[in-house]
């Protein structure tokens, strides 16, 4: 088995055994995996294992895991026990930016991802609206269930 399937069958099966209830996957192999009413995914293919969040993910390739698969794992853990900040900026009605950031700790955040539109309504005035979604899981009870597939 490929390093990107193995980790995948690996988080899956700790998701199932955390999220049992709320696991959503797709694809005839299960190569998807979602938990229900958050934004967190993840999927495999046969180049790279995708550890996402909304639109943005992360690709990693058999060698990027071979070299640290502990990089997958600490995105995987930050993606689910912390508040991820979703910051839209707009002109007028039309939204031009979004940030998006991990909160590390109190009042300290990571940026995921940025995304910009090339066109705005530079003559309008910018108004921002911030979101929080909330953590999925507590870190004590994730690292149980990591615990338990180690």
């Amino acid at each position: 088995m490929e390093p990107r399937q193995k980790l995948f069958w690996e988080i899956k099966s700790l998701l199932l055994d955390a999220f049992a209830n709320r696991i959503e996957t797709n694809d005839s192999n299960g190569s998807f995996i979602g938990i229900k009413d958050t934004f967190f995914w993840m999927a495999s293919n046969p180049d790279s294992l995708l550890v996402g969040f909304d639109h943005y993910h992360v690709n990693y390739s058999n060698s990027d895991i071979e070299k640290d698969p502990n990089q997958v794992y600490e995105l995987f853990f930050k993606l689910l026990t912390n508040r991820i900040r979703i910051t839209r900026y707009f002109k007028g009605n039309q939204m031009f930016k979004i940030i998006s950031e991990i909160e590390i700790d109190d009042h300290n955040f990571e940026e995921l991802f940025n995304v910009r539109a090339l066109l705005r309504q530079y003559w309008k005035k910018t108004r921002k609206e911030i979101e929080f979604i909330p953590k999925i899981i507590e870190k004590a009870t994730l690292q149980d269930y990591k615990d338990r597939h180690t």
